[in-house]
């Protein structure tokens, strides 16, 4: 069984009462990361599902349009595909928009399921799923707005009505609400048969009482979703958002494969959040940083100079203050101007110590002057300033791994194997600004890197 199956597998041994309650007909779409999949599931064992769906690779996410009340959505992030949970602890239907009558009391309906062979998991009797969409479909026409969305949706509709009747019980006699009337109407089991406004409004009149909406309440509901809608498209934002922002910080030595694995997860988490990538190991404008590597200005590194101290001119330490200022204004952007619940994406950080990767530059020897040392002083007061980051994911790569690399690398800055080997030794030295450090086997396929770090944003992220 794929990975992201595995839920409804560990849902079945935990005895997490769960049901697939409607669009049956789109599980090979969600398989194939292009639906989504609505789960009902026991509101008692919510706790105990959430938890288990954290531990096993699902990211909890928010729509930027609309969100409702014991409705949830989760993601699972996968190299090729994505995947996309739409989970009710309550089943809530009606309006596309709203949905705003809560049928949970009408039935237990996850007594109502069969097991579905063909792809393990169980789904509603499809009987309750037919007396259920006749609900549907009267709620979403009892009004102007509903029957608009509804004939917006009408090829989805058909595909469900049409799979649901393909599998119908004759011998079961299902009566959910007193809507005979209505619900064995022969039209019904022929084509979508929908009765005008007034005849829908008189049906939904009868159960009422499952309605959880007022007028006022549903009348501001869309107004705040039409805005959100504008909003998301003036913003540009994607589907979704994280609870509150994730800070992924990807560490490993040179030639470890980090800006591959970079680009893929950028490629792969801005299908549905917004991703903002930043690089502090270079805090510098764009057009600059074009223009550095252009003249290869970056090619000057410190194995080259290695086997001699650096002389701490004045001009030295004047770049290395300014570096230590330009990183500290960039962390400040990284904290404080990342857009609330994207993912913050970062190949390089900050060093603790003075000598590593990314730390402070000024060595001050023993006969260190009054100027050094205040340049020194200040250099470390600028990097003692910049905030911890909460996870730093680490590449545990094998130095042959990285020599191999290395060598099938297509970049603007070539580096020798002498250089990779003086900076991977650098790098185990080092000691980034970070809480916790979890460590990602990179010695496999790149592909095997990716997945264990999307897998463990659901672990680590609360």
């Amino acid at each position: 069984m794929k990975e992201h199956l595995n839920i409804f597998k560990i849902f079945d041994e935990k005895k997490i009462n769960y049901v697939v309650w409607k669009n049956i007909n789109l599980i090979n779409d969600f398989l194939e990361g292009k639906e989504n999949l609505d789960l009902l599931i026991d509101f008692n064992k919510k706790k105990i599902g959430e938890k288990l769906l954290s531990e096993n690779g699902w990211v909890e996410v928010i729509s930027n349009v609309k969100n409702l009340k014991n409705i949830k959505h989760y993601l699972y992030f996968g190299y090729k595909k994505t995947f996309h949970l739409h989970i009710y602890y309550k089943l809530r239907t009606g309006n596309t928009i709203l949905k705003e009558y809560d049928f949970s009391l009408i039935h237990n309906f996850l007594e109502k399921k069969i097991y579905n062979k063909e792809y393990n998991l169980w789904i509603l009797d499809y009987n309750y799923q037919f007396a259920l969409f006749k609900i549907r479909l009267l709620i979403k026409n009892s009004n102007l707005l509903g029957r608009y969305l509804y004939k917006r949706e009408l090829d989805y509709l058909t595909a469900e009505y049409n799979h649901i009747k393909n599998h119908l019980n004759n011998n079961s006699d299902v009566e959910i609400l007193n809507l005979n009337e209505i619900i064995n109407h022969k039209d019904f089991l022929n084509k979508l048969f929908i009765p005008n406004i007034k005849e829908c409004k008189k049906f939904i009149n009868s159960f009422s009482k499952y309605l959880i909406m007022n007028n006022v309440q549903q009348l501001i509901f869309i107004i705040f979703f039409l805005y959100k809608v504008l909003i998301k498209r003036i913003l540009r934002k994607k589907q979704f958002k994280l609870k509150k922002t994730f800070y992924l910080f990807i560490s490993g030595p040179d030639s470890s494969g980090k800006s591959t694995i970079i680009y893929y997860l950028n490629k792969i988490l801005s299908t549905k959040t917004n991703v903002k990538k930043y690089t502090i190991a270079k805090p510098y404008p764009k057009f600059l940083l074009s223009y550095f590597f252009k003249k290869k200005y970056f090619i000057k590194k410190d194995y080259y100079k290695s086997k001699k101290p650096r002389k701490n001119s004045f001009i030295y330490l004047i770049k290395c203050l300014n570096l230590s200022i330009l990183r500290y204004i960039y962390h400040l952007i990284i904290f404080y101007f990342t857009p609330n619940g994207s993912v913050a994406l970062l190949d390089r950080y900050v060093s603790k110590n003075e000598g590593e990767i990314n730390g402070p530059r000024i060595t001050l020897h023993n006969k260190a002057n009054k100027i050094e040392k205040i340049f020194s002083f200040l250099e470390k007061l600028f990097y003692s300033s910049i905030r911890n980051i909460e996870y730093e994911f680490k590449l545990d790569t094998n130095l042959n791994i990285a020599l191999e690399r290395n060598k099938s690398r297509n970049k603007k800055i070539s580096k020798s194997d002498k250089e990779i080997q003086e900076r991977f030794y650098k790098f185990q030295k080092s000691k980034f600004k970070s809480i916790n450090i979890i460590k990602i086997d990179n010695n496999k396929k790149i592909e095997f890197s990716i997945n264990n770090i999307l897998f463990n944003i659901a672990k680590y992220y609360k």
